[in-house]
């Protein structure tokens, strides 16, 4: 029987031989673009690596290399605190938040798969402590194992090497190091791009839709006690804005959420803020008092920011007519109706439908994050398409004809297509 060895490196590593392989020049390359964006990641007794995504704050790694950890620690991101945003077990991912972006970052390779035969390189801290060490192969099969899509690479890896990028000639991400089989040679195994940014819209819109569990009437919630100085925050996500700190051993009210991410703490003045649930002891001790009153609904710009902020992190996702989940394919309506609901935003499917909802924008330079675009199509006479404004001239959109939600600059050809803009001023 086959033994299937994940990357991720115990502390202290066992040294194994690795193996060399001759670098090229489009290795030297590949490794000056990259090295920058390929960080370490430290998880209690685990060693592994992972890759700097999307503005720079978020980090992809595995999620074998982080779970059960109370306490997570990227190297070169210094003393600055690193947040689990979320994972996917299934797919063995998990995404960091942290305190302050990185200089550099990675993209995602577009399009299919590559091919049997295709050059990639894999760059990870080896065994634990050998940071930024890159390895050229090949694409040696594409597998799917427990309906998850693998690459198996002929690229030297070893432990330490989980979460590390796969790339391209040109630098791109088109997988993440995953495991290997003991028995046999360079069968090592990167999980592929389809499933990383499935994962990672799905980790996004768990973490933008996180709710406070009811208690019952005359219950404020639960003692809690902060382990350590804790920022509270205005919403549920890595990187909200903070309105508070708890410092160590500070008693507080707690409630808790949907998320096993997040506790909501109960304000002075009975609003709620966010806090790291790993950070929080909750007590066997409920605490009664007034009811809380209900948290009011966040202004029209900060639901459009996290409306744009959803949209973004969607981009790569698969596009299908008509489809309605992300992981499998969505419509290009279906697509504007999710990014609206992430925030209580309730739109009809059908852009046709949509265009009827929300306030008219009138012009392009009073576009704001959030707000909604109409594309009319000549041959049908009618308005097919939408998109949704994420910012600095920028759209992005599930585009049906290429299969993936696409970004996209509102350039002249673009704008003479676009007939509506509208915002979403309030809830429903």
């Amino acid at each position: 029987m086959l033994r299937k060895v994940k990357f991720a490196a115990l502390v202290p590593a066992l040294l194994m031989a690795c193996a060399s392989s001759a670098y090229a020049g489009d290795a030297a390359s590949v490794y000056a673009k990259a090295k920058g964006a390929v960080v370490t990641v430290r998880a209690g007794k685990m060693d592994g690596s992972g890759f700097v995504i999307g503005d720079g704050t978020l980090v992809m790694t595995c999620y074998h290399v982080v779970k059960g950890a109370t306490k997570i620690r990227v190297d070169e991101a210094g003393k600055e605190a690193v947040k689990l945003v979320g994972f996917d077990a299934k797919h063995d991912v998990a995404l960091l938040a942290l305190g302050k972006p990185l200089k550099a970052h990675l993209e995602f390779r577009n399009g299919p798969p590559p091919e049997p035969g295709t050059k990639v390189y894999a760059i990870g801290t080896s065994l634990g402590f050998l940071d930024h060490t890159i390895s050229e192969g090949i694409v040696s099969g594409r597998r799917e194992m427990d309906e998850v899509s693998y690459l198996q690479i002929s690229a030297a890896v070893s432990h330490g090497n989980s979460g590390g990028p796969v790339l391209d000639d040109e630098a791109r991400i088109v997988g993440m190091a995953d495991f290997a089989y003991e028995e046999g040679q360079n069968l090592n195994f990167a999980i592929a791009n389809a499933n990383l940014t499935s994962a990672m819209a799905s980790i996004q819109a768990k973490a933008a839709n996180v709710v406070v569990l009811p208690v019952q009437k005359g219950i404020l919630g639960r003692l809690g006690k902060a382990k350590e100085e804790t920022p509270l925050l205005a919403a549920p996500r890595a990187g909200a804005k903070m309105i508070a700190s708890a410092t160590k051993g500070l008693d507080l009210v707690v409630r808790k959420t949907s998320s096993p991410l997040w506790v909501a703490v109960v304000m002075n003045d009975g609003q709620q803020a966010f806090a790291d649930a790993s950070a929080i002891k909750i007590l066997n001790y409920e605490v009664t008092g007034h009811p809380i009153p209900p948290t009011p609904p966040a202004p029209p710009a900060a639901r459009g920011k996290e409306v744009a902020y959803f949209a973004v992190l969607a981009k790569g996702s698969p596009s299908a007519e008509g489809g309605s989940r992300l992981d499998k394919g969505i419509g290009n309506g279906e697509f504007i109706k999710l990014a609206a609901g992430s925030v209580g935003i309730d739109l009809p499917a059908a852009p046709a439908e949509q265009v009827k909802c929300g306030l008219p924008v009138n012009n392009y330079e009073n576009l704001l994050p959030g707000d909604r675009l109409y594309l009319w199509n000549d041959a049908k006479g009618a308005i097919d398409r939408g998109a949704i404004y994420v910012g600095g001239g920028y759209i992005v959109m599930a585009d049906e004809t290429r299969g993936k939600v696409i970004s996209a600059y509102l350039e002249k050809p673009l704008r003479i297509h676009i007939v509506a803009a509208r915002r979403d001023a309030g809830k429903g």
